[in-house]
This record gives structure tokens, sequence and C-alpha cells, in this order.
């Protein structure tokens, strides 16, 4: 993530080694302004995740469908992290 920055990050909350909440503050820790989306099957972790200091910028509850996930990303990307404006638009295709 520091040498190649992408313009969005979509990670599952449980995953081997690096756990979604720890990517997710590891990312805001160093300040990255890449949207962040996250998505569990634990609905109970979201609202401690969602009180925390490091909040994702969309939250997809498991299991969802096409659309939900296509509305998160254009909408992340369309606001850009924390409302900042000048993200560069990206049009998505299904």
């Amino acid at each position: 993530i520091e040498a190649w920055r992408p313009d969005l990050i979509i990670c599952d909350l449980v995953m081997p080694r690096l756990d979604g909440y720890r990517l997710l503050q590891w990312v805001r820790e160093r300040n990255f302004d890449i949207p962040f989306v996250l998505m569990t099957v634990k609905t109970s972790a979201i609202e401690p995740i969602w009180n925390s200091g490091f909040r994702p910028d969309a939250v997809l509850e498991k299991p969802f469908d096409r659309q939900d996930l296509l509305w998160a990303i254009k909408t992340v990307l369309r606001k850009g992290r924390r409302g900042k404006q000048g993200r560069k638009k990206k049009e998505i295709r299904p």
C-alpha cells in the first residue's frame, strides 16, 4: 500500500494474519487518503468498529448482492475519503 496507492480498499473483516480492522487501523494511522470498504458476516462486530476511532467508509454485511457492492464502491469513490472533493471519479461497469 505504501509503494502503490490503490484507489479503493475492499477487504473482509476476518482474514488470516491481518484482519480487516487491523488493516483499516494501519491505513488510517498513516493518513492514507484511500476509501475503505469492509465486508463482514459478523454483524455483532459492526457496531464496535463503527464506534472506534478508525471508521471504514462503508460496511457491507454478507451475504450481499452485486448491486450492493457496486453501490458501496460508487458511493465511496464519488464522495472520496471523508467527503474530500477532488478525487478522480471512475466509471464502474458491471
